[in-house]
């Protein structure tokens, strides 16, 4: 007969499941690739060469537009490995995935980092994860040649010690684009990053008073109320104040929940990453560089093309999603991430490249007329000049009688270029002023 063994052994003795993580943190990093991406396939091989395998966007036709991947490729992704890091004193892991946005140019590195550590401090991730983060960003800025003397003060100020994440395959990935010309480049790279953090809760255990902490990036938060717009969700509900968010679970609250508020996070952020870089591009590139003569006006059209292109994907989630719930959450997002003024910044942007082109043409029609008045003169001089042997007028007569109007002519035609190209200059620079004085950015508030 089997022996019967005391309740208490049997569950000494019971397997048990292995139990989750303590604290998962989502965070995606975004970088200009250089311009939107032409040739998918090179650029597939390229990503294919630095992580050697890619996989393709999946569950498209469920809950996304196909016409919109009719115009637009869709996005592809890579892994990029995992590894192990101390952060507010825990032992992470985490995993890497690069995902390349084709349409939009960019780039996101998406870090997955979970613990299993029960007394994780959640209130000193932050700041040693910048601190380990910045430990990839310093060499990165410095190999792009854009490292600043206000950046290397800072650097030295607050001192990493330097490793290798991903700035390497983000460097290695331009060069692969670039070498195979997949992408439609734009005036410049926009080098540096940006990233948002998301904090998971999936069983919402979080008090009040974690959950502000972690949305403010501070140790100790006094306020009971949310700081930040609220969104439910199935089982759970997004609250984000637009550079941190915390997804909380509760009953119900499944794994395909947490998949689609991380990728519509993502997606949106990207948006709002390139209406970043055009702002930065316009204000550090084409307004202190060569775009304000009459010979950039080639230029100047090719970048306000790639502007108004890249202006027409932002912010067009409708065309994108025809899951009524997952466009919900992305127009939060949007709305949180202060998408529509962000936007609306690069728009104005646009705007006056636009004007000073269309300047720029008319300034060059205004030049060549008094050019062609004075060519067409002295064309007509010439042509009496016959006339003028024929009476018997002495050859120096006749000499100065063409000369003298030619050269007077010629003197008023130049004398108006130059005056023109000046007060274009100064039409530029007061435009330039006003601009950025308009293009300060509104506040959004956010529907609750």
């Amino acid at each position: 007969m089997r022996p019967r063994y005391p309740r208490l052994v049997r569950r000494l003795f019971r397997r048990r499941a292995p139990a989750g993580p303590t604290a998962e943190i989502y965070i995606p990093i975004k970088y200009d690739l250089g311009g939107r991406i032409t040739d998918v396939a090179a650029a597939e091989r390229a990503v294919r060469a630095l992580c050697g395998e890619v996989h393709p966007s999946g569950s498209l036709t469920r809950s996304w537009n196909l016409s919109f991947f009719g115009r637009y490729k869709p996005s592809f992704s890579a892994p990029l490995g995992s590894g192990k890091v101390t952060l507010g004193g825990s032992a992470w892991q985490y995993e890497r995935t690069l995902v390349v946005h084709p349409a939009l140019g960019v780039a996101s590195v998406n870090y997955l980092l979970t613990t299993h550590d029960a007394g994780v401090r959640l209130r000193g991730f932050y700041d040693d994860f910048i601190t380990w983060k910045n430990g990839d960003y310093a060499p990165y800025v410095r190999q792009t040649g854009n490292e600043s003397a206000a950046l290397r003060e800072q650097f030295q100020r607050h001192p990493v010690q330097e490793q290798n994440l991903h700035g390497d395959e983000i460097v290695r990935l331009r060069r692969s684009l670039v070498d195979d010309r997949a992408i439609d480049p734009r005036p410049t790279t926009y080098v540096f990053q940006d990233f948002r953090i998301c904090f998971l809760d999936r069983h919402g255990t979080m008090s009040r008073s974690m959950i502000n902490s972690l949305l403010q990036h501070r140790r100790e938060t006094p306020a009971q109320h949310p700081l930040g717009g609220v969104l439910p969700v199935d089982g759970g509900r997004i609250e984000s104040t637009g550079w941190s968010t915390v997804l909380v679970g509760g009953p119900g609250f499944t794994s395909r929940t947490v998949d689609d508020v991380f990728l519509l996070m993502s997606v949106v952020h990207a948006h709002w990453f390139v209406c970043k870089l055009w702002v930065n591009i316009f204000d550090d590139h084409i307004v202190q560089s060569q775009f304000r003569s009459q010979r950039s006006i080639q230029k100047l059209r090719a970048a306000q093309l790639a502007l108004a292109t890249d202006m027409t994907i932002v912010g067009d989630l409708e065309q994108m999603l025809k899951d009524p719930g997952m466009l919900r959450i992305a127009q939060y997002f949007a709305e949180s991430f202060r998408l529509p003024a962000q936007a609306q910044a690069a728009e104005q942007r646009r705007r006056v490249l636009e004007e000073h082109s269309r300047e720029l043409v008319e300034f060059r029609s205004s030049n060549l007329l008094p050019m062609l008045f004075a060519i067409s003169a002295a064309m007509g001089l010439g042509s009496i000049v016959p006339a003028l042997e024929d009476v018997g007028w002495p050859p120096w007569i006749t000499f100065w009688t063409f000369v003298a109007p030619a050269v007077l002519m010629s003197v008023f035609a130049l004398n108006r270029a130059s005056l023109s190209e000046r007060m274009q200059l100064t039409r530029s620079v007061a435009k330039e002023r006003r601009a950025r004085i308009v293009a300060r950015r509104p506040r959004i508030r956010l529907r609750r």
